[in-house]
């Protein structure tokens, strides 16, 4: 996707009023780049999404197992053909979207809500640091905790992978870096805000169903693994309690 590409999105956002200016960036990143947008009801993100690179292409196959694809596609995207990469970067886009959507309908999720799709970027809820600031909410790989915080953050993201796992998605990235920290003492100071919000789990493009994957339980093992390790930094006693073994046995058993 090139500029000319972004700036007809753009058009199309401010023409159907859905955002009145972008006001920075927030980061970037071989996938995408997320924009901190002004809408009409508040600040929002515009996660813009970049065309499909090299390495996607050799890591995008265990991802996608699963999904459907007519045979035209596929051969386009093995051979890596224009119409290939365009295709493998609207399967990412809608793949994100999708589950976003998917999760969303829960309300019970900590997952930014997402608001539209527009081209190749997606419109989704801004999670910031402290109601009313335009300051981001931290990543969890730029946070120090003490022992007693590493556990209770660590059992709030393991609730947050089972709830996911309930609803067949598995987010198969999982890391300290794709998922955010509201600030709790500032929501606390916030009259309409909940004193303790949730780590909010972002990034889902990779996200497979494990009913349709046959990868999922590898990924969620990883998932599970990634996380738990981080927080042993903080306390070596954060454990995971098998979280991932458990959950794929009542899989496997048709509890879930």
């Amino acid at each position: 996707m090139n500029e000319d590409d972004f700036d007809l999105d753009l058009g199309a956002m401010r023409k159907q009023g859905m955002i009145t200016e972008i006001v920075g960036e927030l980061k970037s990143g071989k996938e995408a780049t997320v924009y901190l947008a002004q809408a009409p009801s508040g600040l929002i993100v515009v996660k813009r999404f970049r065309a499909m690179a090299g390495r996607r292409f050799h890591t995008d196959a265990k991802y996608r197992q699963g999904r459907q694809m007519r045979e035209r596609d596929a051969r386009a995207f093995d051979r890596r053909t224009r119409y290939g990469r365009a295709y493998a970067q609207n399967t990412w886009i809608a793949a994100e979207h999708g589950m976003l959507r998917r999760l969303g309908r829960s309300g019970m999720l900590p997952v930014p809500r997402v608001i539209a799709r527009v081209g190749a970027c997606i419109l989704m809820e801004f999670i910031a640091a402290a109601p009313g600031s335009e300051r981001p909410a931290a990543r969890l790989i730029d946070a120090r905790l003490d022992p007693a915080c590493a556990i209770r953050l660590h059992s709030e993201i393991m609730l947050a992978i089972i709830g996911m796992f309930e609803r067949h998605v598995v987010h198969a990235d999982l890391s300290p870096f794709n998922i955010l920290l509201p600030d709790r003492e500032s929501h606390a100071e916030a009259e309409s805000a909940p004193a303790a919000p949730r780590p909010v789990v972002i990034d889902f493009p990779q996200a497979v169903d494990p009913r349709k994957n046959p990868n999922a339980r590898e990924l969620l093992a990883h998932d599970v693994e990634q996380v738990t390790r981080h927080f042993q930094r903080f306390d070596p006693n954060v454990v995971d309690n098998d979280v991932a073994a458990r959950l794929w046995a009542k899989f496997e058993a048709g509890s879930l």
